[in-house]
């Protein structure tokens, strides 16, 4: 526990709640300095012999991206949020994605908005269970944000189509909850969240049962009071 505190103090400014999948904690830290650049770092430990132990260093491959804004992690994948990478516009934002393999950490594809996409901030928040992500945007022109649905097939991560209203998602298994702070839904700023239903596969196709004849995500709407 104590190498996992070290990169929660002063040296490193910020730091990301921990995120567990039972057997792994991941800590990022957006603010981290590598030399002289700041450009964030994420870092896994693995439970050995009753102790976290760090498995891996992950670093963020441009400054002041905030690489480490947000992470996920559930099994062998992986994603780290750097929602002010400039590559596809000022804080347009990014998802590096991982996944395990020959007992380290890879890199994999990097989730971008097309190019011109300026302060979408993609990453703000992330969402993982199983082959589900959902990433979290945060753009100046709205004050929910949005996240979007992401599919792994097994060798990439594919977007899905689906878009909710709120950019704090969750997923556990078959639910997710979409949260939206700052929605006027009821009244000004009252708040709303989404909650995401996925029905059993029983026919084993590949799509959830009811989606074989309706849409894909079944929702309802919970408001606050």
């Amino acid at each position: 526990e104590d190498g996992i505190r070290d990169h929660c103090v002063t040296g490193v400014q910020t730091c990301a709640l921990p995120i567990s999948d039972g057997e792994r904690i991941t800590v990022s830290t957006p603010y981290e300095y590598t030399d002289t650049a700041q450009t964030g770092a994420a870092y896994v430990y693995r439970q050995l012999n009753g102790t976290w132990q760090l498995e891996q260093r992950l670093q963020g491959p441009s400054a002041n991206a905030r690489f480490g804004g947000a992470i996920a992690i559930d099994g062998d994948r992986l994603a780290v949020g750097a929602y002010s990478d400039p590559i596809s516009g000022y804080e347009a934002g990014a998802v590096h994605t991982f996944r395990r393999g020959g007992g380290s950490w890879n890199a994999g594809a990097v989730i971008r908005p097309a190019s011109g996409s300026a302060r979408v901030r993609i990453g703000s928040a992330l969402a993982m269970s199983g082959t589900r992500m959902l990433i979290g945007n945060r753009p100046d022109s709205s004050a929910t944000g949005s996240s979007d649905l992401w599919l792994d097939d097994g060798s990439a991560w594919n977007r899905a189509g689906a878009s909710f209203s709120g950019n704090t998602p969750s997923l556990h298994h078959d639910t997710g909850v979409v949260g939206a702070p700052f929605s006027d839904e009821g009244a000004v700023d009252a708040g709303a969240a989404r909650l995401l239903l996925w029905a059993s596969d029983c026919n084993g196709n590949g799509v959830p049962d009811r989606c074989d004849i309706r849409s894909e995500e079944h929702t309802s709407e919970l408001q606050s009071h």
